[in-house]
């Protein structure tokens, strides 16, 4: 009854939408502004913002999202200049698209990558790599020590072009790992804590993760 009354104060006409209705059964006193910025947080991350992705994020994550918006709302007379500067520099021109396929998915993911970032550190952002953070598992911490971030690169071109012209072929401590992961594709395998995109590009970056390369959705 206190949840009804609630929403019925906040919210007129009452939500809905699955999406606002489960966030809500999570954090109920969430304000419709505070709604609002998750949802647009998701949604440029590259994910729908639906029920599923929410079931998707967890809890955990959909807290991570939600501190990361209480931390820029909070008004800072210092730092006002910087961050009006910092956002004009960061544009749509600073990310490509990240096009992800797994055994668990019907539909690719797609989501937000910088440029000249690793996918571990893609995995270290709370709100464009939440989603990918449970898919790659990254267990040795980004040090090239494991294989639990391999992906299989898609498209032939783009393998070449991630070595970065340094070797015709992957340096051999990236080697050593790949060697111990399930499912090693020779010319598409690659350690996904070893590979940046530094030249722009106009289509998406299409990688594979393979279905056993880690038990986070088994």
């Amino acid at each position: 009854m206190h949840r009804q009354v609630f929403l019925r104060q906040i919210f007129t006409p009452p939500p809905t939408d699955p999406f606002i209705i489960h966030l809500l059964d999570l954090h109920p006193h969430l304000q419709p502004s505070t709604i609002s910025a998750l949802q647009s947080s998701i949604t440029k991350s590259g994910l729908p913002a639906t029920k599923a992705t929410l079931t998707l994020l967890k809890p955990t994550g959909i807290k991570e999202i939600l501190d990361s918006i209480a931390k820029e709302e909070i008004p800072s007379s210092s730092s006002s200049s910087s961050s009006s500067s910092s956002s004009s520099s960061s544009s749509s021109s600073d990310f490509f698209d990240l096009e992800i396929t797994t055994s668990n998915q019907p539909m690719p993911l797609l989501l937000k990558m910088k440029y000249n970032e690793t996918l571990f550190d893609l995995c270290q952002d709370a709100t464009r790599g939440q989603l990918l953070n449970e898919i790659i598992e990254c267990s040795c911490g980004g040090n090239m020590s494991c294989s639990t971030c391999h992906v299989i690169i898609d498209n032939e071109q783009d393998y070449i072009r991630l070595l970065n012209n340094k070797s015709k072929s992957v340096e051999e401590v990236e080697m050593d790992m790949l060697d111990l992961a399930w499912g090693y594709t020779e010319n598409k395998s690659r350690l996904g804590c070893n590979i940046k995109v530094t030249e722009h590009r106009s289509n998406p970056l299409a990688i594979t993760v393979p279905s056993q390369a880690n038990d986070c959705w088994n």
